[in-house]
């Protein structure tokens, strides 16, 4: 009766491989059975339930597991056709000895040299390398293979190095063999290659390159943030290794800069140094480039379609003016807690159905849509995006009386101070402006008394308050300009005054602040209409 046997392998796996070759050297029919390591078989993890690896020998229904001693197993089953091991005692010990320095040394110093960073790192790994090549060189003297004669144990230990070494050259740009300096081993990897048992079973040189290609993945993220959660979980469920790189909003890396120079946002990936931008962009990047594991994206193209869709009606929306003082809050708020949104910018005097749809009673700007869900009115707005993303900078003070008084104080900023200084701007002619100035400076003193021995109205940071008077920061000296009238006093209110510096620096802040020439010109044609208004 016929021995049934099966080898669990991979197509390039090495430790496979001396197993194949073992079997064709002794002339032994099997059946290859190739596991997708992603998706590793019902099979394989119970003929190997501890290691849960590849390769695994089924001789008539029962697992041998581990390549060298499936290599024994193999020469000890099969004894009457060509022998793998010396039968002298000492000569097999020795045999035994240099397959485990090969396995234990020689096999981790090379792919140390392929793993490693940086071209300083891989150069100095190449020392221990070179070091165990020369005593493998050693044990070749006098003979063709390490076996002597004809292919052996060790060969088939050590046959990894035959056919993955200049692969490994050309993928790292870095000669790792010097013929000249090892010529027993060159010659011995030209004769293992040559012999018809191993030559048949080589791996297609040009699809080793392709998988050796070092993925060098890269995420450049924040640690909350979902659109970068997104990449991270597209990247687990594909089985690819990264490297994370945390990102502070506040002080954007060089490389962030350098890889997403148009938005200046995270979440990036970096692969083979190339930046890929945008988390719906890059979830189908990772899904094309790398097909061979679970689709993130059905077949179909229809349903390709619906599914790109949905994902992008499920991701934030900001609906404002490039200039509105109530969208640059909700703008500045959703930087401070490094939250990526879709800024849709609104023609006012043409706005669009979904604006109107998600606003329909007040038909204004800003509106943020959130999980396909609008919220309207900037103050409302800010207390949304504090109670929904607790994690990152509070804007709100957790204690009730303190978050009670930020309250009254964005109140008073809404109601008094805004209408105050705003009436200055409307008012027809100088006289009027003049009157209107005085309720306007009386705000200003009573909002001043808020900042003693505070950089912010938030305290150290930037809190809620601080953005609803954010427009103060920027828009005053753009009226002054306008209506060529002193309005702000540095040295009556020094300690607004130090704020103004303080917020417009910040860079959440500083980024989105529209251009002042751009402001001067609106402003003034703005003016100019309300002087000649009836």
């Amino acid at each position: 009766m016929a021995d049934e046997v099966k080898i669990y392998r991979n197509w390039s796996s090495p430790y496979g491989l001396r197993v194949v070759w073992a079997l064709d050297i002794k002339g032994i029919e099997y059946e290859n059975i190739f596991e997708d390591l992603s998706q590793k078989s019902p099979q394989l993890l119970q003929y190997n339930p501890v290691h849960k690896k590849i390769p695994v020998l089924v001789h008539k229904g029962k697992p041998i597991c581990e390549s060298l001693v499936i290599l024994e197993y193999i020469d000890e089953t099969w004894k009457e056709t060509t022998p793998l091991l010396p039968k002298d005692p000492y000569e097999k010990a020795i045999a035994r000895f240099w397959a485990k320095f090969v396995d234990d040394k020689l096999l981790p110093s090379i792919w140390s040299v392929f793993t490693e960073k940086r071209y300083e790192a891989k150069k100095e790994a190449l020392v221990p390398a070179m070091q165990n090549l020369e005593f493998i060189e050693e044990q070749l003297k006098g003979k063709k293979f390490f076996g002597g004669e004809s292919i052996g144990y060790v060969d088939l230990a050590l046959g990894w190095m035959a056919y993955l070494l200049d692969v490994f050259e050309e993928v790292l740009d870095l000669k790792l063999f010097d013929a000249d300096k090892f010529p027993l081993l060159s010659g011995w990897t030209k004769n293992f290659c040559d012999a018809p048992a191993i030559k048949q079973h080589l791996p297609p040189r040009d699809k080793l390159i392709k998988t050796n290609m070092a993925d060098e993945v890269k995420l450049y993220r924040t640690w909350s943030s979902r659109f970068s959660l997104r990449i991270i979980w597209a990247l687990h469920i594909k089985g690819i290794e990264y490297e994370a790189i945390f990102e502070d909003l506040s002080h954007k890396s060089p490389q962030l800069l350098k890889y997403n120079h148009v938005h200046k946002k995270f979440p990036v990936l970096v692969h083979n140094d190339k930046p890929i931008c945008e988390s719906l962009v890059i979830l189908e990047y990772i899904d094309e480039t790398w097909k061979e594991t679970s689709h993130l994206l059905p077949q179909d193209p229809y349903e390709k379609a619906m599914a790109r869709f949905w994902a992008k009606f499920v991701d934030d929306k900001l609906y404002r003016t490039w200039s509105s003082p109530f969208g640059l809050r909700i703008v500045w708020a959703l930087h401070i807690k490094g939250i990526e949104y879709e800024a849709i910018f609104e023609d006012l005097s043409q706005k669009s159905p979904q604006l109107l749809q998600y606003n329909p009673v007040h038909k204004k700007i800003p509106v943020l849509v959130h999980k396909g869900k609008p919220i309207c009115e900037s103050l409302v707005i800010l207390e949304y995006i504090d109670e929904t993303w607790k994690e990152t900078a509070p804007l709100l003070p957790q204690d009730p009386y303190e978050k009670a008084m930020a309250r009254f104080w964005a109140k008073f900023v809404e109601d008094k101070l805004l209408p105050s200084v705003w009436s200055i701007f409307t008012e027809q002619g100088y006289d009027a402006k003049k009157e209107a100035f005085v309720p306007a400076v009386q705000n200003l003193e009573i909002i001043e008394e808020q900042l003693k021995e505070k950089k912010f109205f938030g305290g150290e940071s930037i809190g809620y308050v601080d953005l609803v008077l954010g427009w103060m920061a920027y828009l005053l000296d753009v009226f002054e300009e306008v209506l060529d009238l002193k309005l702000f006093d540095a040295d009556k209110f020094p300690l607004l005054s130090g704020w103004m510096k303080n917020f417009c620096d910040a860079p959440a802040i500083k980024q989105h602040l529209p251009p002042r020439d751009k402001l001067v010109t609106k402003f003034q044609l703005l003016h100019e209409k309300f002087q000649t208004a009836n």
